[in-house]
Formats: structure tokens, sequence, C-alpha cells
């Protein structure tokens, strides 16, 4: 018999079943302790105060087909009378219910977040160790929703409401894809299958206004230079102008230089003023000796001197997401990372005039610089995340 199959026979038997389930070896020698000597077991208690509890995935179904996925989490404790207590929670629960999803996580407050599988997974994460309920889950909605096969295997979709593929009838990898990236399924297709990892090709839909003749863009301008062409299309959108895809590369770059030096003008002439810096680009400012850019004038100049569009990034660093720093005719941009829940720095882009290669002994020594900062700040969590052989994008 099936796996699945032996699973719809205890539906029909008792209305749910049983996913995973984890007992703690701690709160076995709690109760051991308690039955022999309950000072003990307070004072081992009171010791550890971490991992008593005990946990359990459960899958509730009804008649009609609704179901309720539930993580389950009892926690124990010794009262101030040596007494055993427990108390149990619901962490996760992902819900089906007239034809919609609801996905509540309930940590340390209960709150309901949108249905999409990203943040299915990244929940399911907290309590992944403890049974394969990825698996588990995963396997139980594309069993019973054929269309989330190909959301697993597709991450652009991975961010869409589930409820959203039901109420839109995106039933299709087509649709779904067509819907996601905003322009005719052969071009979302060519985004999606892109290998590049640059970041704005999950955001390249909200610039589908500015590109005209879609249906002609080039495979090249998405794998080989969407980087050149993601800042193309954001510059498009702040002097109101359109990237016509049937462009050569030539024309590309004309419009890439008259885009941002109308930019730089403006910037530069009419708009001076302090940004609003992440400390953390500060303290690297101090740690390092090089000179960060803190104005927008003076980023405006940077971008004009070194002909390059680096004075589009203010909504960039203003959001605290990257810094840009000069230093022997050389522009450095940093970004902010996350690396086991601590903030890290990362070199983004390091360019001489018109973007040009670094030299590879300041790469090297920014590199170092970068590590140092971050070893300095994690300690001995540290892990190198800026590697020497890394291709570095142009602005």
């Amino acid at each position: 018999m099936k796996e699945s199959q032996k699973v719809k026979d205890k539906f029909y038997k008792d209305g749910h079943v049983m996913l995973g389930e984890h007992y703690s070896s701690k709160v076995k020698k709690l109760y051991e302790l308690y039955e022999s000597d309950k000072f003990k077991a307070r004072v081992y208690f009171m010791n550890e105060k971490y991992e008593f509890d005990n946990s359990r995935l459960v899958l509730f179904m009804k008649d009609n087909g609704d179901f309720d996925i539930v993580n389950f989490v009892r926690k124990y404790g010794i009262s101030k009378t040596n007494i055993i207590y427990s108390r149990e929670k619901r962490t996760f629960q992902l819900k089906f219910s007239k034809n919609k999803f609801t996905l509540i996580i309930n940590n340390r407050q209960s709150r309901v977040i949108a249905p999409t599988l990203s943040n299915i997974l990244n929940e399911i994460m907290h309590f992944d160790s403890t049974y394969e309920s990825d698996t588990e889950i995963l396997n139980l909605l594309s069993e019973r929703f054929s269309w989330v096969r190909f959301i697993r295997e597709n991450t652009s979709l991975h961010n869409i409401s589930l409820n959203t593929f039901i109420n839109k009838k995106l039933f299709s990898l087509k649709k779904s894809l067509s819907y996601y990236f905003k322009c005719p399924y052969p071009v979302a297709k060519l985004f999606n299958n892109s290998k590049t990892s640059h970041n704005g090709i999950a955001y390249v839909r909200h610039y589908m206004d500015y590109i005209s003749n879609i249906e002609s863009l080039k495979s090249s301008w998405v794998n080989e230079s969407f980087d050149f062409v993601y800042d193309c299309l954001k510059m498009a959108k702040i002097v109101d102008k359109k990237i016509n895809a049937s462009w050569s590369d030539r024309r590309l770059k004309e419009e890439h230089d008259k885009w941002s030096k109308i930019i730089n003008d403006i910037m530069f002439i009419d708009c001076d003023r302090e940004m609003n810096i992440s400390k953390m680009f500060l303290d690297f400012e101090k740690f390092s000796n090089y000179k960060l850019i803190k104005t927008t004038k003076r980023l405006a100049q940077e971008g004009l001197s070194m002909n390059h569009c680096v004075g589009s990034y203010v909504s960039s660093i203003e959001s605290y997401s990257c810094a840009i720093y000069t230093l022997n005719k050389h522009t450095l941009e940093l970004k902010r990372n996350w690396l086991r829940g601590k903030e890290i720095l990362s070199i983004g882009q390091i360019v001489t005039f018109n973007n040009g290669k670094p030299n590879e002994a300041l790469k090297k020594e920014v590199i170092e610089c970068v590590n140092n900062f971050n070893k300095n700040s994690q300690g001995d969590t540290w892990v190198d995340t800026n590697n020497e052989s890394e291709e570095i994008l142009p602005f």
C-alpha cells in the first residue's frame, strides 16, 4: 500500500495524522529526577533551563477536504513550590478552509502572515531539526494541489500567496510566470531561467512599464549583462523614459550615460543634502580610513568624475542596504548582509573610471579589510563571505 493511501486511511479513522513527534531527553531526565528527588529536579532545571520541551506536528483533516497542519510545542518547568508544570501552544498553523489558506505563526506573539511557499519554508525551518516537516508538509500540499509542484521547482514563485494561485486560477507554470513577471510567457521564462544571481531578477517585474518591445528582449541582456540593464531600468524610471528592448548594446550604453548625467547634474546642482547612512557603514569608515560619501552632491560628483551611475544610489543608501566609499581613484560599494543572525559587510562593487576593473592589489586589500572588520564584529563566528575570485559588478 502506498504511503499516501495509508495516510488517507488514517484520516477516515480518527480525523488526524501525526506527521512528526519529538521527545526531549531533558524532559525525560527531569521526570526521572523528580520521581526520586524533587530538589535535584529543581537544580537540574534551573541550571539548564532551555530545551525542556516536546513537540508534535499534526494534520487535522475534515470530511469536506479542509485541513489544518499544526505544530504543537509543550514546554516544561519547575514552579516555586517545586512542582512540574507544562504549557502547550501552537507555534505554526497552516489552515485550508473554504478554498483559502491561512498561515498563523505564534512564536512570541500570534500573527497572520501571507501563506507563500517562502514563508511556509522559513517558518518550518524553526522546528525542522526535530522532524522532516518540510518534506511532510510540502508533499501533502503537492498531493492535494498539483500546481504546488511547479511552485516548489521555481523559486520565482515562492513569494506569491497560495491564495493568489487559487483566486487568479494560476494552475499552470505558463500562467504563473506571466503573472509574476507581468510580461508574455517567453520573456517571463527567460527571466525565470536566468543564471544570474542579481536580486534585480526578482524585482524586474516592477519596471515593466519602462520597457518597450519587451518581446524582443535579448537573452544576453538577461544572462550576461543584466546588472547593467537593471541599472538602466532604475534610471529610466527616475527620468521617466523607456528602454527599448530592440536597441543595440551600444544604444543602451549611450542612453545609460545620458540618463546618468541628467541624474548627476540635478543631484549636484539642486538637491545637495546629507544622506541617512547606517551606523555600520560609519563604523567601517573609522575602521578602514576609506572615505565614505555622505552627501548627495558628493555622490553626484563621484558619478560625474568616474563616469558611472552611482549618483542614482541615494535610495539604496538611505534604505541602509549599501554605502559608497572612495579610495585611490576607485569607487567602492559595500552592502549589509546577515550571517547567523548577525550583520556583516560584503563587497558589492569596486571599479575605476567608466566601470573599469579594479587594481588587483587594491582589491585584495579591500577584501582583507572588510573581512577583518567582520571578524572584529563577529569574533569566532565569522566566516569569510568576500571571495577574491568573485566577479566585481559594474555601477
